[in-house]
């Protein structure tokens, strides 16, 4: 009886310790990027701008992840009597993760063509 007593007991310490010893892992928390907003009042800043960071900022993104690239131009009144005049610009080009190279491309083009219509202007 005894016996069974001391190997019941060493049984239990070491399934005890042997659970004691397994590691938990840490969770690994991803984070996601669905929104990306330039803002800007001079149209020749984005001159230099590295359009590549984009794709990277969105690259944990699962693909099927909606996102959204805005553009916001903020223009102070000079003189309202140019013959183009643009004050506040705003818009959003709304797609897929998977589609980002896409969607950079259409934001390229879509301020270029903001950036002859202002600088045609002054």
């Amino acid at each position: 009886m005894n016996k069974n007593i001391i190997l019941t007991i060493v049984f239990l310490n070491i399934t005890f310790f042997g659970f004691c010893q397994s590691k938990t892992r840490p969770e690994i928390k991803v984070s996601t990027v669905s929104d990306f907003k330039i803002e800007t009042d001079n149209f020749e800043e984005l001159s230099d701008f590295d359009w590549n960071m984009i794709k990277e900022m969105f690259e944990n993104n699962d693909p099927e992840e909606n996102i959204t690239l805005a553009f916001v131009y903020i223009k102070k009144p000079t003189d309202l009597n140019e013959a183009i005049y643009i004050d506040d610009l705003t818009f959003k080009i709304t797609g897929k993760s998977s589609e980002i190279d896409k969607l950079t491309k259409q934001m390229q083009k879509t301020l270029s063509k903001i950036a002859k219509i202002d600088f045609k202007a002054k």
